[in-house]
């Protein structure tokens, strides 16, 4: 016969990850599945009794049910969501962009947190300094990105900043900025504004000045660099 497995009665603070939804049993054999319970936002304290319901029931047979009450204690978890923004995402060869990186706690406990960052040798990183963060805490800090003054103009470098506070699978968070000349850096920062506002072909059309005001800059013979500057 085959039995289909439900969970409910959960908390809304959590959800199930199952591994199979039904399972197959022959005459007198014993089945058994695997079940996770992730926690999703507002994890209750530690130490909280969080109940739930299985149902195992027949396929074939709507008589063959059975509904089973299970419960556990909430451990102590440790989580945090990460944002890391700069402002327009673009600046000049040796000029300094200011960005922030924001840190939000959704755990119960406190979190201790390192980063391990990744960044190319000409571009220079200060801040992401190590930070505890209280449950329903909020830290905001402060991040320098720093290109070498020899950085070829319209090219792109990127950050990859890994939080670390003992979770199984870390998750990285990458940002990118692009190198413009002096006075495309305004255009490509207004660009990012008008996409955030949601108009999309200003943007793309900002975009395509900046690029093409740091080609001119380059090359000030370029016909194309040109035409999107006017």
């Amino acid at each position: 016969d085959r039995f289909t497995i439900d969970f409910s009665s959960l908390p809304a603070e959590f959800e199930t990850a199952q591994g199979v939804a039904s399972i197959l049993l022959q005459p007198g054999e014993i089945g058994e599945i695997s079940l996770c319970l992730r926690p999703t936002a507002n994890i209750p304290p530690v130490g909280t009794i969080v109940r739930f319901d299985v149902t195992v029931a027949s396929t074939n047979d709507p008589t063959v049910v059975r509904i089973v009450t299970e419960d556990f204690a909430v451990p102590a978890i440790a989580a945090a969501t990460f944002s890391l923004n700069a402002a327009g995402g673009s600046t000049t060869p040796g000029v300094p962009l200011d960005a922030t990186l924001e840190i939000t706690s959704v755990g119960n406990v406190a979190a201790n947190i390192t980063f391990d960052t990744q960044a190319p040798p000409d571009l220079a990183v200060t801040g992401f300094d190590p930070v505890t963060i209280d449950p329903g805490g909020v830290v905001v800090q402060a991040v320098t990105l720093t290109p070498s003054a020899s950085v070829p103009l319209n090219s792109t470098r990127a950050i990859t900043v890994t939080p670390q506070f003992g979770q199984p699978e870390p998750e990285a968070v990458t940002l990118s900025l692009h190198i413009a000349a002096p006075g495309a850096v305004a255009i490509a920062r207004a660009s990012a504004a008008a996409s955030q506002l949601g108009n999309i072909d200003l943007a793309q059309r900002l975009s395509d000045l900046s690029i093409g005001l740091t080609n001119l800059v380059q090359n000030q013979c370029d016909e194309v660099s040109r035409s999107q500057s006017l």
